[in-house]
């Protein structure tokens, strides 16, 4: 995968959403599809220091600072495994 290094299949897609910005004084649709996706657990993850400054394997205990919408695919990730 570009933004990790890892080599992964797709499992499947399991959710979709879309939301809006603006960009010089016009409105952008975003849509965003999330896929689950498979992976070897050995691999070693390999970080573009330019987009990324940590990673962090989780099992959704964990107390995640991020936004309401990370938040929620997580969510719904974790029910589908």
């Amino acid at each position: 995968m570009e933004e990790t290094g890892l080599s992964v299949q797709v499992a499947r897609a399991f959710n979709a959403w879309h939301y809006k910005t603006q960009k010089d004084g016009s409105v952008v649709h975003n849509i965003v599809i999330d896929f689950l996706l498979a992976c070897n657990n050995s691999e070693k993850v390999v970080l573009n220091p330019d987009e990324h400054v940590d990673f962090a394997w989780i099992d959704g205990k964990e107390n995640l600072h991020c936004s309401q919408n990370t938040r929620k695919v997580i969510e719904l990730a974790l029910k589908e495994l």
